[in-house]
């Protein structure tokens, strides 16, 4: 009976063992399942925080404002979703890692379980029925077991491709809106950009502008500077570089109203000015060569003009471009209505009067080129983003129009606000140029009489250095006869009237004879040798005073006047009550305050010089050209001032001229008398020494 017991409390713990592990392996089971579940509430709370984390991402493109913050914003989105795709693998693999090991665990202990059932006969406690039993129990056990395995990892598996198909999905439904963002953003920046570098072309144009005033501003300093040495200067090159400056300041002048385009009509361009001396045939040779280059200069080849640009409408269209021909399945969203509408108003952009021509070499009408171009891209930006977008409402309504028109209509605004900007630029350009060229005249008000100074200076010199040099020449010959006379003088002695010293008396006569016959000689040459030694210099001066004086109205010709150009629009004046009572009593103050941009009258030409009997005697080729009349295209107060200055220098040299023959006239008579008084005087002395004998 013991043995009995002994082996029924054998079978009944053999039993309860594999009871044991069989529990074990439901209860690991058991476990596992547990993980996963956990595992997916984990990867379902971090599911949701990446959807919403993209849903974030999503609102932050709206918030964009370029295409930088766009893909910054995608880059965001795409490393999140690397990020949640790699933590979710890592932690299905951990887990399935997990799993994998624990059912091998589980495999392996019920295999040294099953092991461990030995026969009697080989050391063991088990019988043959029970070791069959056991086993089919533990057979039983790795079928569920690896039941379980297959269903766990199969859910690991299923539940990963799940979550990466899921984060795929997000971010594709991501990036759909981040395309059409995309586009919209790319929309907005491109006319952006085109509105940009409309502005950065017209400031390129304003500051070319800007430089020319700065040259001309340095040009009229420079011009200012040259009256010290003008009037301290001793050679004629401070007179050459100074009318040098005056021609640069006038071919700025002229380049600057061209630019500016704001020559009033009737004056075309400066080559069609001169001066001339009435019945010439040919005009001076320095105004020919002026012409000249100003006609070589007006007959270049221009650049080829197009129909005028009035003023930008507010929308346009475009022609068709190869890209757009690409999208013939959208064109039906432009209704041909609407097609007629914007080629009416690019009829109006381009102008209606075909038969205006613009000049691209100035400044308006380069701006309006400008802007043209730039609404011609805008348009083609426009039409290809609208036949693109389709019937989609804009992403960002506040900034893109709902129609094609509507966006060119705001784009034509903004260019129709810069075309302002210009316009009110163009004329303060106008009034700064008017104040320049009005500074300018009275600049050459004063630099022009200097240059004329200058210009006949080593003449005037030299005229002088004659005179001086003839009167000289001429005292010193009549000193030494004046000389030979008192020696004469001294010889005659009452003792030559012994008849053994009367032949010295009679020689000491002979020889005083023949002097004063040469005496009166001299004397009587005197005027003539004045006039004679004098025509060379009078005419060099006279040539001199009439080429620099042509030289000058010349170049004071191809200036522009503040009455040649265009004013512009003067800023109103803010006045107070008690001046506009004043103006009323008083029209006169009214019409002063309207005319603070005086205007110079044109005129015919200056009189010639006035030619005297003197002049026709000293240089008589030169008469008929100098009393000629000299015609002008203008009659400023500089050009009035050169002739001033000319008939003050001709008649001051004139007056010098006229007091030296005077003087050599004058001394003519008083010599002769002195001479007539010492023959009578000579004559009584011989005569009383003759008859002391």
């Amino acid at each position: 009976r013991d043995i009995h017991n002994v082996r029924a409390a054998e079978v009944v713990h053999h039993d309860e063992r594999v009871q044991s592990h069989v529990t074990s392996v439901f209860e690991t089971v058991t476990t596992q399942q547990q993980r996963l579940t956990s595992l997916k509430m984990h990867t379902r709370d971090e599911t949701e925080e990446f959807s919403y984390h993209l849903s974030e991402l999503t609102g932050m493109l709206a918030k964009s404002h370029s295409l930088s913050m766009l893909a910054s914003i995608e880059k965001k989105a795409k490393a999140a979703r690397v990020k949640h795709v790699v933590s979710m693998k890592s932690q299905v693999d951990t887990l399935y890692r997990s799993v994998e090991g624990v059912f091998n665990d589980m495999k392996q202990s019920t295999d040294d379980l099953r092991n461990s059932f030995r026969l009697f006969e080989n050391g063991g406690n088990f019988c043959y029925e029970e070791i069959v039993q056991l086993s089919a129990d533990l057979e039983n056990l790795d079928v569920k077991v690896m039941s379980a395995e297959n269903l766990l990892l199969h859910d690991l598996t299923n539940m990963e491709q799940s979550l990466c198909q899921r984060a795929e999905e997000g971010l594709e439904n991501f990036q759909e809106k981040y395309l059409l963002f995309e586009v919209d953003m790319r929309f907005l920046e491109k006319v952006s950009q085109l509105l940009t570098r409309v502005q950065i072309c017209i400031k390129s144009e304003v500051a070319a502008s800007n430089k020319q005033t700065q040259e001309l501003v340095a040009a009229l300093q420079e011009l200012n500077s040259q009256q010290e040495p003008l009037q301290k200067a001793a050679e004629r090159s401070a007179g050459s570089n100074a009318l040098r400056q005056l021609g640069h300041l006038a071919e700025l002048c002229r380049l600057r109203a061209t630019y500016l385009d704001c020559l009033v009509p009737g004056i075309d361009s400066v080559q069609h000015r001169g001066l001339h001396h009435e019945g010439a045939s040919e005009p001076i040779s320095a105004i020919n060569v002026t012409r000249s280059i100003l006609r070589r200069r007006n007959n270049s080849p221009q650049k080829p003009v197009t129909p005028a640009f009035p003023r930008l409408s507010r929308a346009g269209r475009t022609k068709r471009t190869s890209s757009m021909a690409k999208l013939p399945e959208v064109r039906s969203i432009i209704t041909s209505e609407s097609e007629r509408s914007m080629k009416s108003r690019r009829g109006k952009l381009q102008g209606e009067d075909k038969a205006v021509q613009l000049n691209y070499n100035s400044f308006l009408p380069k701006i309006k080129k400008i802007l043209q171009d730039g609404q011609d891209a805008i348009g083609s930006v426009c039409e290809a983003y609208y036949l693109n977008k389709g019937n989609r409402a804009p992403l960002w309504p506040e900034s893109i129009a709902l129609t094609y028109e509507a966006s060119l209509e705001s784009a034509c605004t903004k260019l129709q606000s810069f075309l302002q900007q210009a316009e009110d630029y163009h004329n303060n350009c106008l009034l700064e140029f008017h104040s320049l060229l009005q500074e300018s005249l009275q600049s050459n008000c004063k630099i022009a009489p200097l240059i004329i100074s200058n210009g006949v200076m080593l003449e005037q010199t030299t005229l002088s250095r004659q005179l001086e040099a003839l009167f000289e020449h001429q005292t010193q010959e009549y000193q030494q006869y004046e000389d030979l006379k008192l020696a004469n003088q001294k010889k005659l002695d009452p003792s030559m009237s012994h008849p053994t010293r009367i032949h010295e008396l009679e020689a000491l006569d002979k020889i005083e004879v023949e002097r004063q016959a040469a005496v009166d000689i001299v004397i009587e040459k005197w005027p003539a040798l004045i006039k004679n030694g004098l025509k060379g210099v009078s005419v060099a001066f006279l040539k001199s005073l009439s080429q620099t004086t042509s030289s000058v109205l010349s170049v004071l010709d191809g200036l522009l006047m503040a009455s040649d150009i265009v004013t512009g629009k003067v800023p109103p004046v803010h006045k107070t009550v008690i001046q506009m009572l004043r103006e009323q009593q008083n029209p006169l103050l009214l019409e002063e305050d309207q005319d603070r941009l005086p205007t110079t009258p044109h005129t015919t030409g200056f009189p010639g010089l006035m030619i005297d009997s003197l002049l026709q005697e000293l240089c008589p080729e030169l008469c008929g050209e100098l009393s000629k009349k000299v015609s002008c295209s203008q009659a400023t107060p500089a050009h009035k001032a050169t002739i001033a200055q000319r008939n003050q220098l001709f008649k001051k040299t004139v007056n010098e001229l006229k007091t030296a023959v005077d003087q050599a006239e004058q001394d003519k008579v008083e010599r002769l008398a002195s001479l007539q008084r010492w023959k009578s005087y000579w004559r009584g002395s011989v005569q009383q020494i003759s008859e002391l004998l």
